[in-house]
């Protein structure tokens, strides 16, 4: 019995436990998704430990920063079944959500709390942050801050060239005057300084601009596009000429990036830009990195067509919502409610304040779109008494807030926006020629969502029977041929099935894992179809589409052509480095080492790492170029080639090469160059290569008279043609499949420069909801690789040699 006791003592204490893990157990997990993990985390975790404590029955857990127009993590967690229960997102693409189901109308959560203490009452917001969380007639969001656009001015500037500093311009003709008399050149006819600059920070200038006007990118249901509106036209016109009278659009652009130092450290808070529209934040990020010296921060109402037209302020910011299969609705609401509730917003507010005071020696907390949130705003103003003095007009300016009408094809509006403006301002195509592309590949996107759909929807159990009926005839002729090469039914049944016992783990995973989603995806790409939604047949409308309607698709496909000039600078940096490091030296070992490293970066990572590499100021690679003398050189090389195609009616290429990324002539090149850093990754196959070579050849060829380069070609290079071979078929298919690029340095800008293949089929399948168009691309890529390397394998015979 005594023996029993220690056990029975052991049992108990894992019982308690396990009662007491169960008590744990019982609190509500909370999934938050599209906070910040960066400088505003410490907001959010003040944030989420006051909730607790006024919910102790509940765990906040916040994960996936997920932000931006990018919604494949939010559209498969919808999908799989297991989506957060609250998301903080950017407003402007809350109607892709709204208008798919994906997350479920408020009115009846708002309705029922109205009057109740810490309800939301649609009245007390400000109406144009208001009316952007509605989807025809319904509340799907709850806007987080209001972020109105401001007109920021540097006073500095103003007095330098005697202008009031007290009176920045009111109207659109001013505006034009002051970026005159403000843009500053040097003797060699270079800027110094830009007057204005006519895009924003984050927002959809164009759209503004539009609305000043009284018009309208989109008619009032919602259903047609007014791209090529009067108000359309003269708006472009407008912004064209801004960036005309400073030196264009290129040298502004130019300008802009070579001066900018940091994602905050902008040209503006160095002094080089005198005007501006951004949103409010500007006042924190002056106060934190603006040069005192040179810039003198003021801030107004954005100029408006004339003295009498109504007043408006771009309004950027983000929304809180619920996903329509959210698990906690209830505690998701009280989240959202106790976030724009006072004890919420100064928990998340003065936890941030606190930081930046004590690490920074600043602070500012923004407006809010809640009005009765605003009466906080003083308390979070910079201590600077010059910016407070600024900082106080913004909630003012929150009376004027306007954003643009909430659609279901968001992002793809945004996008055509962006191209028809980057086209007209770069000088690409006429004003007229670019807004109508716009107009049309946008009035077809919105009839597709919109208009009536006189198609039958997929049957999917037809299609399974039928692809489960192809997969029985692959079997049965897979076992009739192995019954009949055995000779015996007997013997071949039972080889055949044994074989199968043993492939039946691989089979299985592949047919689940690798060619179901093939086929799935040649199903498909017949289909209009958005994966919460039912499939509809459109027979071969996606792929007509592709290569009759669709200029981006062609673009996109001739960017993408274009980087296989990388393949044969790849080949050949690698090939260098390999028999660099195939001599019998010291400490090779090391060096090979070395070489290779680049190769295991991740790509997000080196895209980032390069994006300050090729900055246009302070970038290595621009810096070692004009310490070598290598800039002129190139520079005078550029010249002389704009020369000879002068002559044939071709454009100029930039001279300013060294703006890389940030060129719409210089982008491509410039990831190629990126892509030479990674060479190492052939490396190692150029030197298995090199290894196998044997030496009595380099010997023979030695007794011959051969020297170095002659031993080169007519020894090593016909020994290395099966590696020369592989390595090529890799790259054409690698670049092919160019992606990480475009999506972390450059966005598929500028003016579409980047815009790779596989970059803009993700944006059909995640950004625009075209999974059948997307899969079309798909097939089309896939098609286009098969030929290339059926290709190459034809001409193989001809030039590898095997021994």
């Amino acid at each position: 019995m005594r023996r029993l006791v220690p056990y029975l003592f052991s049992v108990c204490v894992i019982a308690l436990a396990a009662c007491g893990g169960s008590q744990t157990d019982k609190k509500t997990k909370l999934v938050v998704w599209g906070t910040t993990e960066s400088e505003g985390k410490v907001g959010y975790d003040s944030l989420s430990a006051a909730y607790e404590r006024r919910y102790p029955n509940v765990e906040v857990v916040r994960a996936i920063p997920e932000r931006g127009q990018d919604l494949q993590k939010l559209l498969c967690a919808y999908v799989g079944g297991d989506p957060p229960d609250v998301i903080l997102r950017e407003s402007r693409f809350l109607g892709n959500l709204a208008a798919r189901g994906i997350v479920r109308s408020l009115d009846d959560l708002v309705e029922r709390d109205r009057d109740k203490p810490g309800g939301i009452d649609p009245d007390d917001y400000y109406q144009g942050a208001w009316e952007e969380m509605r989807y025809r007639g319904q509340t799907y969001g709850i806007p987080y801050g209001a972020d109105p656009c401001v007109f920021a001015y540097n006073r500095h500037a103003f007095r330098e060239v005697g202008l009031d500093p007290e009176r920045p311009p009111k109207n659109w003709d001013e505006l034009k005057e002051y970026a005159v008399k403000l843009t500053k050149w040097n003797e060699d006819g270079q800027l110094e300084r830009v007057g204005f600059m006519p895009y924003f920070r984050g927002m959809d200038p164009f759209a503004f601009w539009v609305h000043q006007l009284g018009g309208s990118i989109l008619d009032s249901a919602g259903t047609k596009s007014g791209f090529t509106s009067p108000e359309s036209i003269q708006a472009l016109k407008y912004v064209k000429e801004l960036f005309d009278i400073q030196g264009g659009r290129r040298k502004v652009a130019a300008f802009a990036m070579a001066t900018t130092q940091a994602e905050n450290v902008d040209a503006f808070q160095l002094g080089k830009i005198a005007m501006g529209i951004d949103d409010n934040f500007i006042i924190y990020r002056t106060a934190r990195y603006g040069n005192k010296d040179v810039l003198d921060l003021g801030l107004a109402l954005v100029p408006m067509p004339t003295d009498s037209s109504a007043q408006s302020m771009y309004r950027r910011g983000g929304v809180w919502a619920i996903p329509s299969n959210a698990k906690h609705v209830e505690e998701a609401w009280d989240f959202i409610k106790f976030f724009q509730s006072s004890e919420g917003f100064l928990a998340h507010k003065r936890a941030i304040a606190e930081r930046d005071m004590r690490e920074k020696g600043m602070q500012y907390g923004g407006a809010h779109a809640r009005r009765t949130l605003n009466v906080y705003h003083d308390e979070f103003l910079p201590p600077d008494s010059a910016l407070r003095v600024e900082a106080k007009k913004v909630t003012k300016f929150v009376d004027y807030v306007w954003s643009p009408a909430t659609t279901a094809v968001a992002s793809f509006i945004w996008d055509r926006t962006e191209d028809a403006f980057a086209d007209a301002t770069y000088g690409i195509r006429p004003i007229e020629e670019a807004l109508e592309i716009a107009q049309v590949k946008t009035d077809e996107e919105l009839s597709r969502y919109y208009g009536e759909k006189q198609i039958s929807s997929v049957n999917w159990a037809r299609v399974s029977l039928l692809l489960f009926a192809v997969f029985l005839v692959g079997i049965g002729v897979i076992w009739w041929q192995s019954r009949k090469q055995s000779g015996s039914a007997g013997a071949g049944v039972n080889e055949f099935w044994t074989g199968m016992a043993f492939l039946g783990p691989w089979v299985f995973g592949f047919l689940i894992f690798t060619l179901g989603p093939l086929l799935f995806s040649i199903v498909i790409s017949f289909t209009e179809y958005e994966v919460i939604s039912h499939a509809r047949w459109v027979g071969f409308e996606n792929y007509i589409n592709l290569f009759s309607r669709d200029p981006a698709f062609w673009k996109s496909l001739w960017n993408t052509v274009y980087m296989t000039l990388a393949i044969p600078f790849g080949m050949a940096v690698g090939l260098s480095i390999a028999m660099l490091l195939n001599s019998k030296v010291k400490g090779m070992a090391f060096y090979r080492t070395i070489y290779y490293l680049p190769a295991i970066v991740p790509m997000v990572a080196s895209s980032i790492l390069w994006l300050w590499v090729l900055h246009p100021k302070l970038g290595v690679f621009n810096i070692m170029l004009a310490d070598w003398g290598i800039t002129p050189i190139i520079v005078w090389f550029v010249e002389r080639f704009n020369d000879v195609t002068g002559l044939f009616g071709v454009a100029a290429v930039d001279t300013q090469f060294w703006l890389w990324v940030q060129s719409e002539d210089w982008s491509k090149p410039g990831i190629i160059v990126m892509g030479l850093w990674g060479a190492g990754a052939s490396m190692i196959i150029w030197l298995a290569g090199l290894k196998g070579i044997p030496e009595h050849l380099y010997e023979a060829a030695q007794l011959d008279g051969a020297g170095p380069w002659r031993r080169f070609v007519h020894v090593t290079l016909p020994m290395l043609s099966p590696y020369i071979f592989f390595n090529l078929v890799t790259g054409v298919i690698g670049t092919f499949q160019v992606f990480t690029q475009a999506f972390v340095m450059t966005l598929g800008g500028p003016a579409q420069s980047t815009l790779f293949y596989v970059y803009y089929l993700f944006n059909n399948a995640f950004s625009y909801f075209k999974m059948g168009y997307a899969s079309a691309m798909a097939w089309i890529l896939f098609l286009v690789i098969f030929v290339l390397t059926m290709i190459q394998l034809w001409l193989s015979k001809r030039w590898v040699h095997y021994e």
